[in-house]
């Protein structure tokens, strides 16, 4: 997310889809620790201050989590 400002002068937040985009490509690997910690504070900061990187995440570890618990207790 990047601040802007609008024609009146007031700051807004606006959403820099090439972070979100990285931070798409990223999730897998931050979910293995195969981030570096710079790779690794920039998901985060990414992920906590915009909501659509923060929904993806949401959506990888229900996909990747919820689902084999599912399959752990249906046996």
């Amino acid at each position: 997310m990047r601040k802007s400002m609008d024609t009146a002068g007031a700051a807004e937040w606006s959403i820099d889809m090439a972070d979100c985009k990285k931070v798409q490509k990223m999730i897998g690997k931050f979910d293995h620790g195969q981030l570096d910690i710079k790779q690794e504070e920039f998901f985060i900061q990414q992920v906590e201050s915009c909501k659509d990187c923060r929904e993806e995440f949401e959506i990888y570890y229900i996909v990747a989590y919820g689902l084999s618990e599912d399959e752990n207790t249906a046996g």
